[in-house]
């Protein structure tokens, strides 16, 4: 019997029919630039194929969809397993899924292979599979890589191992057609069989059961790009140290600069779990890039508390301030936004100071709907910018419009759903402000990606809202655009009032319940998150207040009020003089308000302890900013690596950005009483 061997297109049809994504013979005819009886054709071969498995065919519905001819009574997991498991002899590669798999089994060759055992592997042609090596040789220079080959071995690629990594990685994300928007993979037999060429010892779903467990231990969130990508990564990685393929001098990335990050306790966790299940040693290199991969990923949720760089998170208040004054709005009214913001913009400044970038799928929708307010980011980031020597990307900035928009939308009704979105952060507060503006019935009790479905506790949950397809939901789900429509809007409102009636005999009672334990989950979630920062008020004292000091210029301000740390025993004299040079090498962005300078320097400058200290001076006195200058209040601050200050810098910077705040400052006449004012003012924050 003649094998008929599936397709690209096939593969997508029935993958969009298992997954109750029904279209037409039109829409498969536009989606795939062919005729509708090409797929026609394809249905016939198809149906041939089912028939042979003794499976249910394919039919055209009333509707004139493609579906099964008895959906209820089709096993739609059997039927995903059955094509899922297939190999280059019962699945034709298109040209660009050829070259595809040929260069994935090239990078991941140790040696040479020949012409004779690539064409027995993948079941094609020796002159078909010339003529592709011929044009991967752009492909491979263009990544840094070499196509070498040798009349009597046959092939190889020669360059260095990150470089080799890389190449297999993007091979994954970009080849293998994961798409953005989605989450969900378009060709799900083709991508099975690119995975496979890597994963010969099946321990993918091993890696993503760590990567779930790292997520929940660490209480982070990420997107499903970036969480498939660090899968993809860390998969790569494994396969590699097994083979005792490790990094060189060619990767840069020092550990010892980047120790302070964030991600090294979770790098080192994760590495000492996967050098332990698949016996490889542990290596600093190796961490490194761990730690670089994870900064540069985008997350749903991140709750980590260590401060990657202070005098970013300074440029970033600013930056707030700025925005938030011109656009009147009040950033401040909410920690956990102000938050969010600030880990974001932390990431995307890593991302951009490592070279890379990520792309926005709503950019043209959201510069569409909000052109004044990306012009507003454009023009008070550039001091960030200027520091960094980085520019921010169209795309990196519309990332950030999403947060001040759901800011600018923020409404403080609630209601009751769970929010399924995978484009990160911003998208995510941007539908979850929408809505609690418009669906006054909504209680938005989390927001996760599509992977961590699967784990949420279904009896707190009346109804999902989700940007992806999802399948096999035992909830009530409204699939929305991230960029809610007013049809959205009505599909959500026309199932909240389905669900009400059907539970209207106890759906108080229900509620009221849940209502109890979300506040009672937000009352521990509190104590855990913050038990451990410190205030502002924690960290001074009168005594370190002084009040009407002459300085001649802006470094003599600043070394008087370092002498109030030094004098009691907070930081070393070295510490001092950093702070000035950081000034002199850096520029004046220490001055993040009118009339008000944070000077500081590192840890390992000579800080002792988590201390600051305020003088206020007779004179102001100029920094050389543009728009802050002159200076009155200088708050110096002595910064460790061990403590969190998050929270510390929050709580100045809302009561710095106040007017009234200022004012009163400026008529206190006493250390103590400005103490106080300090005191009472964070106390209401």
């Amino acid at each position: 019997m003649e094998v008929i061997k599936i397709n690209s297109r096939l593969s997508n049809i029935i993958h969009n029919i298992v997954n109750n994504k029904l279209k037409s013979l039109v829409d498969y005819s536009e989606m795939f630039d062919v005729s509708q009886r090409t797929i026609r054709n394809d249905i016939k071969e198809m149906n041939e194929i089912l028939k042979q498995n003794n499976h249910q065919p394919i039919v055209v519905n009333e509707s004139g969809k493609l579906c099964f001819m008895s959906p209820d009574e089709v096993d739609n997991k059997l039927i995903d397993r059955f094509f899922n498991n297939k190999d280059f002899y019962s699945y034709k590669l298109s040209p660009n899924e050829r070259k595809t798999i040929l260069a994935q089994v090239l990078l991941n060759t140790d040696g040479y292979i020949t012409i004779a055992t690539l064409s027995e592997h993948m079941f094609t042609s020796r002159n078909t599979l010339l003529n592709d090596l011929d044009e991967l040789k752009d492909w491979f220079s263009e990544n840094n890589l070499e196509l070498s080959s040798l009349r009597s071995k046959g092939f190889t690629v020669l360059g260095t191992e990150k470089n080799i990594r890389d190449g297999m990685l993007k091979l994954l994300l970009l080849n293998g057609e994961i798409l953005f928007n989605s989450g969900e993979d378009k060709n799900l037999v083709f991508h099975q069989l690119l995975i496979r060429e890597l994963d010969k010892e099946n321990i993918f779903k091993e890696i993503e059961y760590i990567l779930d467990n790292m997520e929940e231990k660490n209480d982070l969130c990420l997107t499903d790009y970036s969480y498939r990508d660090l899968a993809y990564y860390i998969l790569i990685m494994v396969y590699r140290l097994m083979n005792n393929k490790v990094l060189g001098k060619d990767s840069k990335t020092d550990i010892n600069k980047i120790k302070n990050s964030s991600k090294y306790i979770i790098a080192s966790q994760l590495m000492e779990i996967l050098s332990k299940r698949y016996n490889f040693p542990i290596l600093h290199q190796e961490i490194a890039e761990l730690i670089v991969n994870l900064s540069s990923k985008s997350y749903i949720k991140n709750n980590s508390k260590c401060i990657d760089m202070f005098d970013i998170q300074i440029l970033i208040s600013e930056f707030i301030y700025k925005i938030s004054a011109e656009l009147e709005i009040n950033y401040y009214l909410d920690f956990y936004l102000y938050d969010l913001l600030v880990e974001h913009m932390k990431i995307a400044v890593n991302r951009l100071k490592q070279g890379h970038s990520i792309e926005n799928p709503l950019y043209s929708q959201l510069i569409a709907k909000y052109p004044y307010v990306f012009e507003e980011v454009k023009k008070y980031i550039k001091s960030l910018e200027e520091y960094i020597k980085h520019q921010f990307t169209n795309d990196e900035i519309s990332f950030i419009v999403m947060y001040i928009v759901s800011v600018m939308e923020k409404n403080k009704s609630k209601a009751k759903a769970l929010i399924v979105c995978n484009s990160g952060q911003g998208t995510a507060q941007l539908i979850s402000a929408r809505l609690q503006s418009l669906c006054k019935q909504l209680e938005i009790v989390n927001v996760i990606s599509s992977h961590n479905l699967k784990s949420i506790n279904e009896d707190n949950v009346d109804i999902i809202i989700s940007t992806v397809p999802l399948k096999d939901v035992n909830l009530p789900l409204v699939e929305v655009s991230p960029i809610l429509t007013d049809d959205d809007f009505y599909k959500t409102q026309s199932m909240i009032i389905k669900i009400q009636d059907e539970k209207q005999k106890y759906r108080c009672t229900i509620q009221k319940l849940a209502t109890e334990k979300k506040q009672e989950r937000q009352s521990v979630e509190t104590d855990i998150t913050f038990k451990s920062e410190r205030k502002f008020i924690d960290i001074i004292s009168a005594d370190r207040i002084k009040l009407d000091i002459d300085a001649c210029d802006w470094q003599d301000a600043i070394r008087q009020a370092g002498n109030e740390l030094l004098k009691d025993n907070k930081i070393k004299q070295s510490y001092i003089e950093a702070m000035i040079d950081n000034i002199k090498t850096n520029g004046p962005y220490v001055v993040i308000y009118p009339g008000i300078a944070i000077p500081h320097a590192a840890s390992s400058d000579g800080s002792i302890e988590l201390a600051a200290s305020l003088i206020r001076l007779k004179n102001p006195v100029r920094f050389n900013h543009v728009l802050n200058d002159p200076v009155k209040y200088i708050i110096a601050l002595s910064i460790t690596e061990s403590e969190s200050i998050d929270r510390l810098l929050y709580n100045l910077t809302k009561m710095l950005g106040t007017e009234s705040f200022i004012t009163m400052m400026n008529d206190i006449d006493t250390p103590d009483k400005l103490y106080h004012i300090l005191e009472n003012s964070e106390k209401k924050i």
